[in-house]
């Protein structure tokens, strides 16, 4: 199904400014659509519009595909009030834009949705404030900043009751290691891999975030001078697709940071790399609260060497693979 133009048809959405828009995919929706598979874990930098992406796809199946189960859960309440509204507006939109189109919303619930034309079911909750059990079938599962789940017992058995040949995608920015998340994302982007597609969408792959000289200008009141510690991360990452125009931005939106913004101790330099990384591996080493220096760390990585043998060690000592 080519979702992108049936979304680019039928739907609406809010832009920056609170406006409603017609929905224009942009470069990181692309990106997904050229790398998703059946099921996928994004790593993303911050605003991407990649929940709005996976819910317009979730919204045409709910109007196209009967008797579907689409499944979105959020890490706060809030965020999940924010993706229902999103939902709902995707639907009322399609009503307006495409004549005859087959929904009729028979439950209109905090968390739920029913249309009633083809007996689909679009369920919108909070982590851990809902179980899916062995009865239980999901067709399309949208995990919504994973890494930053409180609850995560769930998820055995929600992600157990989407069949094979259902979709399930998680996306989250970074939370640090050692959770879910990263667990799941380092799976996957393993040489041996996992069922899990990993798609990264970086500083680099955002075309909204390449500055030109003028925009700069007109934020700044002055010109950009590239300086010398940003002449280095352009030759380390010009392969990646990094851009002049990317370290505009970068300049910007560091001297952009509040007090508020940084109550966390992190400094302005660090939450950029927190918010809008370049890499997956300083997506990790970035957020979190790590105790060592993450360059020192990152120097570190690329320096070791694979190990001998791979295995564990019981209580008596005894190593084995």
């Amino acid at each position: 199904m080519n979702y992108k133009k049936k979304i680019e048809d039928a739907f609406d959405i809010r832009n920056k400014n609170g406006e409603i828009v017609p929905f224009v995919q942009n470069q990181a929706q692309d990106i997904y659509d050229q790398k998703r598979k059946q099921r996928n874990i994004i790593l993303k930098i911050r605003q991407t519009g990649m929940s709005s992406k996976i819910l317009a796809d979730y919204s045409i199946d709910f109007i196209t595909k009967p008797n579907f189960w689409n499944v979105s859960i959020s890490y706060e309440e809030k965020a999940t009030q924010r993706l229902f509204i999103k939902v709902k507006d995707y639907l009322e939109a399609a009503m307006r834009n495409v004549q005859g189109v087959p929904v009729t919303l028979k439950t209109n619930s905090k968390n739920e949705l029913w249309n009633s034309a083809n007996d689909a079911y679009f369920y919108i909750g909070t982590a851990g404030s809902r179980a899916f059990g062995r009865g239980d079938t999901i067709q399309n599962l949208h995990l919504s900043e994973m890494a930053w789940y409180q609850n995560t017992e769930f998820l055995k058995g929600v992600t157990d009751a989407v069949p094979h040949d259902g979709r399930i995608d998680i996306e989250s920015t970074a939370n640090g290691f050692g959770n879910a998340y990263q667990l799941t994302w380092e799976k996957a982007s393993s040489e041996e891999g996992s069922a899990y597609t990993p798609i990264f969408i970086g500083l680099a792959d955002v075309e909204e975030y390449n500055f030109s000289e003028e925009t700069y200008l007109l934020l700044m009141g002055k010109e950009f001078v590239i300086r010398d510690e940003e002449e280095k991360l352009l030759e380390k990452y010009a392969y990646l697709g990094l851009k002049i125009g990317h370290l505009r931005f970068r300049r910007w939106k560091i001297l952009s940071y509040t007090p508020e913004d940084l109550k966390s101790g992190a400094t302005p330099e660090k939450l950029f790399k927190q918010e809008y990384p370049i890499t997956p591996m300083e997506a990790f080493l970035s957020s979190g609260s790590p105790f060592f220096d993450m360059e020192v760390l990152e120097f570190m990585l690329k320096q070791s060497k694979d190990p001998i043998r791979k295995g564990q060690i019981d209580t008596q000592g005894e190593f084995y693979v």
